[in-house]
């Protein structure tokens, strides 16, 4: 931050990844003046109005998290504009928090139910424009009036890909691209009447939305070419001030009653005369900056909006072209336009996709050095090769129980680190009081083999033993709650790869163990009990729903029941389970993973009840890797388990990362057992 004058003013991010919309974005906002930074997953952006570079960690929350964090430690209220759905989206659902922070696009949380098609088709049409029928059919059991021929497409940004467009002019046709979209995996998607009329053309109408109601449209943009042809994004275009009859008050209307604020763009076919609604982007165009080279800056008036400045109407525009040249340039290459014709209109062209003479910078990046695709490509090629050597690693530690437990001390000194072996590294611990030994379970990685199986070692006059193996399946195996009920001793482990959450019982303790029985048929993680009055609950985190959630189930006759009030915990710095409930003088003491910033990264400790059915918690401690002692700080870079016994805390410390000789094994063994597999077969 300390880059950032204190006082400067008009400050924006421009938000999502390495792409065309993002150079229009930061050339906009450069030529205001603004001062623009960068914040992607991607590499830098290097235009000269890129100024700061803000890198995105992995994992959505992780993301918004480091975005806020941001945005709250500048020195004026920056505008965030994003250009992409998906980073929109992520922004809207946040929005009672970020909009204290920053000025950002939304619809107040509504914007993925605006995003759907249907659904925006539908207020167009109740708002006065004019569109093509349409229907959301579900690809189990199709049923429409529409008339052939038609088009198939996602509907919605986040329902599936752009490249899934289908044309349909029979019914044969329409049958086979039904096939194929559920082949890939489609329930739902938007069927629309096709216009095809042969001199029909598309247009997009880049305008802003403000609080205030106000919507302005400055110009047309003229869709000439696309690549690919029909399908795919503006490739040539003209910057117009003719609305071709398009009535500006019904789309005005349109804007409001999606309840949007920020840059738009929608998208019209105007044939035989009428213009049609097909869609909006609630977002800057891939053509954004072609209206800023036009006369008129949407990004910068959308600023000034927001700042209850008034804003620019009526701007004289020039009629310019836009080319986005890496595409359009494919044409040539496929024989749709001679070589001579396209550099001619590319020198006629005022506005291009990359290149610009005043920002030279990300057209070089583009062409004249090694261009991006061929070092994202060795990137990843890199990442697989890194992520086949160098994996993630932790350690057990335990110390003496003393009068104040971790969450009340909240220190980590005295915690003896338990080593691995060649072979196996150990996570998750779980311990057991019993027969005057404590039994300490945990996960034992093994490196060779890259799946968890579950290990103990057995501690008896304060000397720990050495690792062994106590139950191994096909599939991987990790957070063995360990505990005692009625005379025997239990274990449920993370099963996920099995699909399932079993029950084992000790047959020969600590080393032979049977399914006792299966709570749930789900792929879930991390999963506990908790004992309210004469009711058992399971606490899990089920793998299979979009966001993370802790959900609660009700245990009776050896089966789980769901619990009408899911979810209990929302999010990654809470929901997940870092252990089993600790009981500490009449209270039941919930151990949560942070996992908001990355895996692993914090533990936090709620109160937790359950009172006539409902469950309710309140923060109690949180121990991060800068309480740790300094040894053990410069050493570790996480901790995600803590669990108790009658003698003992246990913990487990994440290490950084470095590559390892069983991880070496672990190709090798790879390699030899898909040959002996090619054998067989």
């Amino acid at each position: 931050m300390s880059e950032i004058c204190k006082t400067q003013q008009n400050i924006a991010i421009v938000l999502g990844p390495k792409c065309v919309n993002a150079t229009g974005l930061i050339r906009s906002l450069g030529e205001a003046g603004f001062y623009v930074v960068f914040a992607s997953e991607s590499a830098k952006i290097e235009s000269r109005w890129t100024k700061a570079y803000l890198r995105l960690p992995n994992g959505e929350e992780a993301q918004m998290e480091t975005l806020y964090r941001y945005a709250e430690n500048l020195p004026s209220k920056p505008a965030v504009f994003t250009v992409d759905d998906h980073y929109n989206e992520l922004l809207d659902e946040e929005y009672a928090r970020f909009e204290k922070v920053a000025f950002i696009p939304h619809a107040k949380g509504k914007l993925r139910e605006i995003c759907d098609k249907a659904v925006m088709s539908q207020i167009a049409q109740d708002s006065g424009l004019k569109v093509p029928a349409f229907a959301k059919i579900s690809l189990q059991d199709v049923r429409h009036n529409l008339t052939l021929p038609v088009i198939l497409k996602p509907y919605a940004g986040y329902a599936g890909s752009k490249g899934d467009i289908r044309l349909c002019y029979t019914e044969e046709e329409l049958s086979a691209q039904i096939a194929t979209l559920q082949k890939k995996g489609y329930d739902e998607v938007l069927m629309q009447e096709l216009l095809a009329e042969p001199d029909q053309f598309e247009i997009g109408l880049l305008g802003i939305a403000l609080p205030n109601g106000d919507v302005e449209i400055p110009c047309t943009i003229k869709k000439i070419r696309s690549y690919p042809e029909g399908r795919g994004s503006t490739s040539y275009a003209q910057v117009k001030n003719d609305f071709f009859g398009v009535d500006k008050g019904a789309l005005a209307n349109f804007v409001r009653n999606t309840g949007y604020i920020g840059i738009f763009d929608i998208e019209m076919i105007v044939a035989n005369g009428e213009a049609y609604f097909i869609e909006i982007n609630y977002r800057n165009g891939q053509y954004g900056y072609a209206p800023t080279k036009a006369g008129y800056n949407l990004p910068k008036n959308w600023f000034d909006g927001m700042l209850g400045k008034p804003i620019e109407r009526d701007l004289p525009i020039e009629e310019i072209f836009y080319i986005n040249e890496r595409d359009d340039k494919l044409h040539v290459r496929d024989g749709k336009l001679s070589k001579k014709e396209w550099k001619q209109q590319f020198k006629g062209a005022s506005a291009y996709g990359t290149y610009s003479k005043m920002d030279k910078r990300p057209y070089w990046r583009q062409y004249v050095r090694i261009p991006d695709r061929v070092k994202i490509k060795v990137r990843k090629i890199w990442h697989r090769v890194r992520d086949l050597l160098v994996k993630e690693e932790w350690n057990i530690a335990i110390r003496p129980r003393g009068d104040k437990l971790l969450f009340e001390d909240q220190s980590t000194e005295g915690f003896t680190v338990l080593k691995n072996s060649i072979r196996y590294w150990c996570a998750d611990p779980f311990i057991l009081t019993k027969d005057g030994k404590d039994y300490l379970f945990f996960e034992m990685y093994d490196r060779f083999k890259a799946k968890g199986v579950i290990g103990y070692r057995v501690i008896e006059n304060g000397k720990v033993g050495k690792m062994q193996k106590a139950y191994e399946i096909s599939t991987h195996l990790s957070f063995p709650n360990v505990f005692e009920y009625g005379g025997e001793i239990y274990m449920m482990p993370e099963s996920c790869g099995a699909g399932k959450l079993s029950v084992l019982k000790a047959t020969n303790f600590p080393a032979q163990w049977q399914e006792e029985g299966v709570l749930l048929e789900r792929k879930v993680c991390d999963s506990v009990f908790l004992e309210a009055g004469e009711k058992v609950y399971l606490l899990t985190q089920p793998l299979d729903v979009e966001k993370a959630v802790l959900e609660s189930y009700i245990v009776e006759c050896g089966r789980a029941y769901a619990c009408e009030e899911n979810p209990i915990v929302q999010g990654k710095k809470n929901s997940r389970m870092a252990g089993a409930i600790v009981q500490r003088g009449g209270e039941n003491i919930r151990v949560a993973q942070d996992c908001a910033m990355g895996y692993g990264l914090a533990l936090n400790f709620h109160e937790v009840s359950y009172v006539d059915g409902i469950f309710s918690e309140s923060d109690l401690a949180r121990i991060e890797i800068g309480d740790m002692p300094k040894k053990q700080r410069e050493k570790y870079v996480g901790m995600h388990t803590y669990n108790i016994s009658e003698n003992y805390e246990v913990i487990d410390f994440k290490n950084k990362d470095r590559m390892r000789f069983g991880n070496i094994v672990n190709v090798f063994y790879r390699i030899v057992r898909r040959m002996l597999n090619a054998k067989c077969s």
